[in-house]
């Protein structure tokens, strides 16, 4: 029976505050710890950059302001992130057909290379990660962020 404001508990129990800031610090050392099993230490590529590679693989011909708007990037930290990936070869740039102001970044062979490669990594971190939860386990977890990511964005949108 949800009580006021439509939340289902009380929100104001110490224990629960107590909980969340523990569900908070613990995703977060879950993150950091993710990143650096997941992520290549080599320096060839930043977390930032597997994002915009990922977004690039899968949005072929995808503009700069694109590109930004999926990052929640501004235009000029984009355009940085560009010029980065650019000159490490792994993006290139070409006028828009349509439009002169917009400039459309596509995924290098050795952009896509590299990003498959991270991937393929990616899955391997997160399979040895992962591989002692049972998928039941397994499946409660993605339930609840799951339903953690729907209120979020309610929140967001209200």
């Amino acid at each position: 029976m949800p009580l006021a404001n439509n939340h289902p508990y009380p929100m104001s129990t110490r224990r629960r505050l107590d909980l969340m800031q523990q569900l908070f610090k613990v995703m977060s050392e879950i993150g950091n710890n993710l990143e650096r099993t997941m992520i290549p230490s080599d320096g060839v590529i930043t977390p930032l950059q597997c994002k915009a590679l990922s977004y690039l693989l899968a949005n072929h011909n995808a503009t700069v302001g694109m590109l930004g708007k999926y990052m929640h990037l501004s235009s000029s930290a984009v355009a940085q992130l560009g010029d980065r990936l650019v000159a490490a070869k792994l993006v290139k740039r070409a006028p828009h057909p349509d439009d002169r102001r917009a400039v459309i970044l596509d995924l290098t062979a050795k952009g896509r290379k590299t990003f498959l490669e991270f991937e393929s990594q990616r899955k391997k971190g997160m399979t040895k990660i992962f591989e002692y939860l049972p998928e039941d386990d397994l499946e409660k977890i993605v339930g609840f962020f799951t339903k953690i990511l729907k209120n979020t964005e309610h929140e967001k949108n209200s």
